[in-house]
């Protein structure tokens, strides 16, 4: 559908696409998300209040997981073993 998919060529455009995103195809546009939902989704943005931090909270979590302009477009730095969270394996003893 019209407005699925956006492309950023900087970290503050992410910030613009999520408003367009929220705002939109998640609340109007996106036949994968049942009508009920679609109304309680606008029925919460009515009701809460606009978000702390805004672009710069955007800018910043981005920049945080990796995320870096290069000029042309973003990339994403190859995590190194001390950003990553530790995983450990579930355990099968009951």
């Amino acid at each position: 559908t019209k407005g699925a998919t956006y492309y950023s060529q900087t970290i503050d455009g992410m910030y613009q696409i999520a408003q367009n995103m929220s705002k939109v195809h998640l609340c109007q546009r996106c036949y994968r998300i049942p009508p009920n939902v679609q109304k309680k989704l606008v029925t919460l943005k009515q009701n809460s209040q606009r978000a702390l931090g805004g672009k710069e909270y955007w800018s910043k979590a981005f920049r945080a997981m990796g995320v870096y302009e290069d000029g042309k477009t973003l990339r994403l730095r190859k995590p190194t073993s001390q950003t990553l969270p530790t995983a450990t394996a579930p355990s099968n003893r009951s």
